[in-house]
C-alpha cells in the first residue's frame, strides 16, 4: 500500500471488489484467475454471475491452441465438425465442473450452447443448478430442441427470463407460477395453443416488461396477453411472417407506457382501455394475409380499411406516436387518420411512401384536427405528380388549416429522397405561415447527402443545404424565434441559421 492508502496492486484490493470485478467478464476468464495465486484460486466461486457461451468458449481454446481464428482454415464445416465430435465434449465437462466448485447465489446466469434434447439432458440439468441457487436473472439460448425444465416455470426468484429457442417450441407445463418476474423476453420461440400461452403471461402477476420477438403462433386464433402491471409490450415480428396475420391481437394491461407492434396486420386488436401509454409504434410488414398452406393472399380492402383505422384508435391516448408508410397509404385513401384526434399526443413520426398533394391534405388534415401536437417528423421516400386531381381537396384542407388562430409546433423534422424540393416548400411555406411558435426546422435529403470525387472518397454536399436555408429565409413567417438547420453535416462544418423577427 502506498502512503496515500490508495492500493498499488489488485492484490490489495478487498475480496468484495475483486469478486465483483470476476462478475463482470465471462465465467471461462474468471476461472483462469484461479491460476494467479494462492488467493485467487477460490475467489471465482463467489462470484454472482455465471456467463457460459459454448462458441465463445471454443473459440478461445482455438486461439489458445495457436491458430487464429479468423484463419483461412477456420472454416465453418470444420468448426461445426470439431464442435461435434471433439470440443463440446469439453464444455460440457466446463460447465459441469464450474456448477460443481461455484457455491454462492446467483444473480445473473447466462447459457449459450447448440446441446438439443437428443444428446441427453444436460442443458435442464444446468438450468435446474442456477435455480438451485437462487438465480434472479435467467439467458437462456440452448440448442435446437432442447428442453427447457418444468421448474423454470415455477421459480419464485426469478425476476428477469430471457429465452432465445432458435424457432424451437416452447413447451409448457400445466402448472406455472413465476410470481416475482417483472421482465420476460421470448426471442424466435414457437408457441402451440392458446390455453398455455395466455397461462403463461397470466402466471407472472409482477411483470411489468414483456418482449416478444420473431414468434411463430400455431393452432392459435387468439395471442391473449393479461397483465395488471404491465408496462411495456413489444411485439416484434420483423423476421417472421407467420402466425399473426390470422391471430386476434388481445391485451389487457390498463398500466401499459410503451407499446410496439411491428409484423404483419392481425385480424383484430382489442387493446382495451389505455389511459396511461405514453408512447406508440406500429410498423406493418405488408398488406397481405395467408392462407392455409401458407400462401399469400391479398386482402379485402374494406377489411383492411376497418382494421388499421380501428387499431390506431385504441392508441389514441399515446403522447408520441411512430407509424409506417404501410399504415399511412391505407389511411390515406380511407381519409383516416384526419378522423382519429389523438387526446395527449405531442409527437408524430410517419413515413409517406409519395409526397403529392394528397398527402398533404392528410397531413394537414391531421394538424387541424390535432392541434395541439408539438413535435412533428416527416420522411417523404418519392416525390409524386403534383396534378388537379387532388388539388381541389388540398385547397379545401388547406383553407381550413389556415382558419386556425395558430398551431402550437416547436419542431417540424422532414426529410426526403428524391431531388426536387418542390413540395417540400410548399409545405414549409403553410407552416411558417400558421405556426407562430416553431423553433426549430430540419431537413435531411439523402439524394444530396454525399458527392463522389475523383479520388473515389465520399464527401459532403452542403450546397443543397445552403440553397435550402436561404429558400426558407425568404419566405414569410410567424415564428420570431426559428431555428433553421441542415443535417447531417461534417462536425466541422455543422450549420445552424436561426431566422430573426421580421
Amino acid at each position: 500500500m502506498a502512503d496515500s492508502g490508495t492500493p498499488t496492486a489488485l492484490d490489495d484490493l478487498p475480496d468484495a471488489l475483486l469478486v465483483r470485478i470476476l462478475s463482470l467478464i465471462a465465467t471461462d476468464e474468471a476461472v483462469h484467475t484461479s491460476l494467479v495465486s494462492r488467493r485467487w484460486r477460490y475467489l471465482w466461486t463467489s462470484v454472482g454471475a455465471l456467463d457460459l457461451d459454448e462458441y465463445a468458449y471454443l473459440i478461445k481454446k482455438r486461439k489458445r491452441g495457436g491458430e487464429p481464428a479468423g484463419s483461412r482454415r477456420f472454416k465453418f464445416a470444420e468448426f461445426a465438425y470439431r464442435i461435434k465430435k471433439r470440443r463440446r465434449v469439453k464444455f460440457a465437462e466446463f460447465v459441469r465442473k464450474v456448477l460443481d466448485f461455484h457455491h454462492a447465489p446467483l444473480q445473473r446466469f447466462r447459457l449459450a450452447c447448440t446441446y438439443s434434447s437428443s444428446e441427453g439432458h444436460p442443458v435442464e440439468d444446468w438450468i435446474r443448478a442456477a435455480l438451485a441457487r437462487g438465480a434472479r436473472e435467467l439467458d437462456l439460448k440452448p440448442g435446437n430442441g432442447a428442453r427447457l425444465p418444468p421448474c423454470l416455470f415455477l421459480s419464485h426468484s426469478l425476476v428477469d427470463l430471457k429465452i432465445h429457442l432458435v424457432g424451437s417450441r416452447l413447451k409448457l407445463p400445466a402448472a406455472m407460477d413465476l410470481v416475482k418476474l417483472q421482465s420476460m423476453s421470448l426471442s424466435s420461440v414457437t408457441f402451440h395453443g392458446e390455453r398455455l400461452t395466455w397461462e403463461l403471461f397470466a402466471s407472472c402477476p409482477a411483470l411489468r416488461s414483456l418482449t416478444l420477438v420473431n414468434c411463430t403462433y400455431h393452432n392459435m386464433r387468439t395471442l391473449e396477453i393479461s397483465s395488471p402491471l404491465l408496462q411495456r409490450l413489444i411485439i416484434d415480428n420483423s423476421y417472421c411472417y407467420n402466425g399473426l396475420h390470422n391471430c386476434k391481437v388481445k391485451v389487457l394491461a390498463p398500466q401499459l407506457t410503451l407499446f410496439k407492434y411491428r409484423g404483419s396486420l392481425a385480424e383484430a386488436y382489442d387493446l382495451g382501455y389505455l389511459p396511461y401509454l405514453v408512447e406508440a409504434e406500429v410498423k406493418f410488414l405488408g398488406c397481405e394475409i395467408w392462407d392455409d398452406e401458407d400462401q399469400p393472399l391479398y386482402l379485402v380492402p374494406d377489411s383492411f380499411h376497418d382494421r388499421v383505422p380501428a387499431f390506431l384508435h385504441q392508441l389514441s391516448s399515446a403522447k408520441i406516436l411512430n407509424i409506417c408508410f404501410r399504415c399511412v397509404e391505407v389511411l390515406l385513401k380511407i381519409s383516416g387518420f384526419s378522423n382519429i384526434q389523438f387526446r395527449h399526443l405531442n409527437s408524430l413520426k410517419m413515413i409517406v411512401d409519395v409526397l403529392d398533394y394528397r398527402s398533404l391534405s392528410f397531413i394537414l388534415g391531421f394538424l387541424v384536427v390535432n392541434p395541439c401536437l408539438r413535435t412533428l417528423g416527416l420522411n417523404f421516400l418519392h416525390l409524386g405528380a403534383f396534378d388537379s386531381g387532388y388539388k381541389e381537396d388540398y385547397l379545401k384542407v388547406l383553407n381550413a388549416y389556415s382558419e386556425q388562430t395558430s398551431g402550437v409546433l416547436e419542431k417540424v423534422d422532414i426529410r426526403w429522397h428524391h431531388d426536387s424540393p418542390r413540395g417540400i416548400i410548399e409545405f414549409v411555406k403553410i407552416l411558417l405561415e400558421n405556426q407562430a411558435f416553431l423553433k426549430r426546422l430540419l431537413f435531411d435529403n439523402h439524394i444530396f447527402r454525399y458527392i463522389n470525387f475523383p479520388s473515389s472518397h465520399l464527401r459532403y454536399d452542403s450546397s443543397w443545404a445552403k440553397a435550402m436555408i436561404q429558400k426558407v429565409l425568404s419566405l414569410p413567417r410567424r415564428s420570431p424565434d426559428l431555428a433553421v438547420v441542415a443535417h447531417p453535416f461534417s462536425s466541422s462544418e455543422t450549420e445552424r441559421i436561426c431566422l430573426s423577427p421580421s
